[in-house]
């Protein structure tokens, strides 16, 4: 415990070498700190060696049933992979966990938060074709903002035209055309109502 101390407290001080160090002998002398499997995940994911970097962050999830960025890191992976039961074990888990370590991260140290949680759960769900729990999980993520807002926005509108609500779907549409940058996304969204042709930017997903 004493060497994970030292890796937290001395951030701004230290080098990732010598953090990584501290890490490093965190782990031999207590193998069941999982924020320590998670760091050293994080170190092989900086260094260009993402898969090995996934091993590490699932046995952080294994460890600590709590860890807000390991889970969330994992039920990404398993969504890529079309794991969608394992996604959403570890999504569900991420999203009600709190992110405790988070004080320790310097900012640019942070993986993405529970807005982009409910935005994959709600993927999940419109593919599952419930739509309705894909309708709470896209607003829960438009609503808390974040890098995915505006597709979380999308597939709102997607949701909508779905279960036949075109008065809701046409508003979504007009709200992403109303965002700056973003007129061509909600004339994909648009596209999508008129046509069925499905939206470009949740396709990649």
């Amino acid at each position: 415990i004493v060497f994970y101390k030292l890796a937290q407290e001395c951030q701004d001080s230290c080098s990732p070498k010598k953090r990584k160090y501290y890490y490093q002998k965190a782990l031999y002398h207590d193998p069941t700190l999982g924020d320590v499997y998670y760091q050293l995940g994080f170190f092989l994911e900086k260094e260009g060696n993402p898969a090995e970097a996934l091993t590490w962050y699932k046995k952080a999830a294994a460890i600590d049933f709590t860890h807000h960025e390991a889970h969330y890191i994992v039920g990404y992976q398993y969504f890529r992979e079309h794991s969608y039961e394992m996604a959403l074990r570890h999504l569900f888990v991420s999203e009600q966990a709190e992110p405790k370590y988070a004080k320790w991260r310097n900012p640019n140290e942070l993986h993405p938060s529970t807005w982009e949680n409910n935005y994959y759960i709600a993927r999940i769900y419109e593919k599952r074709n419930n739509y309705q729990l894909a309708l709470k999980h896209y607003e829960m993520s438009q609503a808390q903002g974040g890098s995915l807002f505006l597709k979380a926005w999308v597939g709102l509108g997607v949701i909508y035209h779905l279960m036949g609500d075109h008065r809701n779907a046409a508003s979504a549409a007009s709200n992403v055309m109303s965002v700056r940058g973003a007129s061509e996304v909600g004339k994909q969204l648009q596209r999508y109502i008129d046509t069925g042709q499905y939206p470009e930017i949740l396709s990649d997903d």
